[in-house]
């Protein structure tokens, strides 16, 4: 096993944020102020397979054990209905705006315009590169970089078992 499997990969990039520095945050608009584009970027190193982790990040059942833990229906078209479910925060709705198979997955948050998630995946020797990039108004960035990053773990430990 690639002994940086679950390791999380330096991000270089430093953007002022709400009077932080954030290394995952990147701002789109030239002219900060509200309802700035903003971009989030979270990715680790997962012990698994391509094809492995495609179905951790695709299948409903999987997704709901990384991600949506009150449970998760998705139609893997581009076009698709989503629905993920939190317990605590309740339901939300999403359309499936890319699936490039073992290679790329996208939904945007609905209604409409909302944020857009890219979750991209890349072979690493005995592991699959995972990059989650949402980007969009982003209400909290610093909460939603911090639970994709969360989420990337339980992937990484997901991959493991």
């Amino acid at each position: 096993m690639n002994s940086l499997a679950g390791a999380r990969l330096p991000v270089t990039e430093l953007v002022h944020l709400d009077d932080c520095f954030c290394p995952s945050f990147r701002c789109l608009d030239p002219e900060p102020g509200y309802g700035r584009s903003m971009e989030i970027s979270e990715e680790a190193l997962v012990p698994a397979a391509l094809d492995r982790v495609w179905r951790l990040v695709t299948e409903p059942g999987f997704f709901q054990q990384w991600y949506a833990f009150g449970g998760a229906d998705i139609d893997l078209v581009p076009g698709g209905e989503m629905h993920l479910r939190w317990d605590e925060h309740g339901g939300f709705a999403a359309r499936v705006e890319a699936v490039e198979p073992r290679r790329r997955f996208a939904f945007r948050w609905l209604p409409e315009p909302g944020d857009l998630v890219e979750i991209t995946l890349a072979p690493q020797a005995e592991a699959t590169l995972v990059r989650i990039t949402e980007s969009g108004a982003l209400d909290d960035a610093a909460t939603s970089a911090m639970a994709w990053s969360n989420s990337l773990a339980l992937l990484a430990e997901l991959a493991r078992v």
